[in-house]
């Protein structure tokens, strides 16, 4: 499993991811960490276009507090099984138990992202590293949670309260009702930012272009050049 390419993160991709998930207190530099990574996702979870980008921004965003967990913060619980303990919530969605770090690991088999199905399940912490955290959550997008294969939809219509069902839990009130996703206020207030940015939403998910090693060394050799006058 590697991961992934060394890359230029232009500084208006990394304003623009900062717009996406705001509010956040990421710095910049830890954007442009992610952003490579947060456009893969995208790729991968069929976010092409403008409501399934508000609706993927918006839940990665408040999942996440802004980009600032990959991981649960909780390690342990007192009615914590061990599986539960091992397998806990890592990625911006909180991929949790074997069963679904084993599902993710055949999804990355077939999209030729890895070669050994069992990976994370082997080592489930890779799930904390960018790559994967967000592939997670494409995984999760595409093929998990109460409706599976459904969120793309429920964003294409518009339907934030049903993506956060989707993401947050299918909960059916003692009345029949459907509750209120946890964090619905923060959700949508994610996701009407995110729909003022517009189309522009959808160049996060370009792929940036590969980072020229060569010129890498020369721009260091200028930069030292400069300090030395």
């Amino acid at each position: 499993a590697t991961a992934g390419p060394v890359v230029n993160a232009p500084a208006d991709m990394v304003a623009l991811l900062r717009r996406a998930m705001s509010p956040t207190e990421q710095p910049n530099d830890r954007l442009a960490e992610l952003l490579p990574h947060f456009a893969e996702a995208m790729r991968a979870a069929e976010i092409n276009t403008m409501n399934r980008a508000a609706a993927w921004c918006s839940q990665i965003g408040h999942e996440s507090a802004g980009l600032r967990y990959m991981a649960e913060i909780q390690t342990n619980g007192v009615d914590w099984s061990e599986d539960r303990r091992v397998y806990r919530g890592r990625g911006p969605i909180q991929l949790t138990w074997s069963s679904n770090y084993r599902k993710f690991g055949k999804w990355c088999a077939e999209k030729g992202y890895v070669t050994d199905t069992e990976l994370f399940v082997k080592q489930p912490t890779l799930v904390e590293q960018p790559r994967w955290g967000f592939l997670a959550a494409s995984w999760y997008w595409l093929k998990a949670g109460p409706r599976p294969g459904e969120i793309n939809g429920f964003a294409d219509a518009g339907d934030i309260e049903a993506v956060s069902r989707c993401v947050n839990g299918w909960v059916v009130n003692d009345d029949g009702t459907l509750a209120t996703p946890i964090g619905m206020a923060d959700r949508r207030a994610r996701y009407l930012s995110c729909m003022a940015i517009g189309d522009q939403l959808l160049a996060l998910a370009k792929p940036a272009a590969p980072a020229d090693p060569i010129k890498e060394i020369l721009m260091s050799d200028e930069t030292t050049d400069s300090w030395s006058l």
